[in-house]
């Protein structure tokens, strides 16, 4: 059953992040083709496989206020000789346009999604199960924004969160989050080997400081994987085979 889930879950995302890498930055081409129910779904399946601890909300929850979801990153960090573990609260809401111009995100839109940072925040699950006790960051996913209104949104959350709060408001198009679930998949080899530090870097670059995730900031957080995993060793047990028997494998 596990096994079978396990295969289900793959296969979207799969399916997904071609959808998501296809509807980046094109608008009215998409009339009739896709729609926001499908950014969601879509969103949801490579958070799902990126991030088991996940929760969809949005449509199957209309009516209630809540974001389109909810998922967590958490890892152990060597300090000395000491092991820290850091678990990160992440939401995320999904915008869709036909617009050319991109996403409108009007005073209502900063509002609403200031209005779900607080509430999110304002939970004792959320606040005794983040390390910073709240929140990390909220997330846009959408398949075109408007830049001047990014930024505006940004600067508006920033200075209407309560004083003490940090939960930031971060931004990715569609087209880079497939293509960082690409590079999940093709470098799963070294994730697997070192799955703390791709975690770590999977939570810097959702609580970027320059408001957009971009494909280069990606590359960026994403070499450290590599390196961490350059210098993994492996027990050669063939060659324990061979001392202990005196046979080749």
């Amino acid at each position: 059953m596990e096994k079978r889930t396990h295969h289900q879950v793959v296969s979207a995302a799969t399916k997904a992040t071609k959808n998501l890498s296809f509807i980046g930055d094109k608008t009215v081409e998409l009339k009739e083709i896709y729609d926001e129910d499908m950014l969601e779904d879509d969103v949801y399946s490579l958070i799902k496989h990126l991030f088991p601890n996940s929760e969809k909300w949005g449509k199957e929850y209309s009516g209630s206020t809540v974001p389109e979801g909810i998922f967590t990153i958490q890892y152990k960090e060597n300090s000395g000789v000491m092991s820290v573990e850091h678990k990160h609260g992440f939401t995320y809401d999904c915008k869709f346009t036909l617009d050319r111009s991109g996403y409108k995100l009007g005073s209502s839109e900063n509002r609403k999604a200031l209005h779900y940072i607080k509430l999110l925040n304002e939970l004792v699950d959320v606040s005794t199960y983040c390390s910073s006790g709240e929140l990390t960051s909220h997330i846009f996913v959408g398949n075109k924004f408007r830049e001047r209104q990014v930024q505006a949104m940004a600067k508006f959350i920033r200075k209407e969160i309560a004083k003490g709060h940090y939960t930031k408001p971060v931004f990715i198009n569609s087209k880079d989050l497939s293509y960082l679930y690409d590079q999940f998949i093709y470098n799963k080899n070294k994730v697997d080997k070192v799955p703390d530090i791709f975690y770590k870097q999977l939570a810097a670059i959702f609580s970027t400081d320059e408001i957009v995730i971009t494909k280069e900031y990606i590359d960026e957080k994403l070499e450290d994987v590599e390196i961490a995993a350059r210098s993994y060793s492996i027990l050669d047990t063939s060659n324990i085979t061979r001392k202990l028997t005196g046979r080749k494998k």
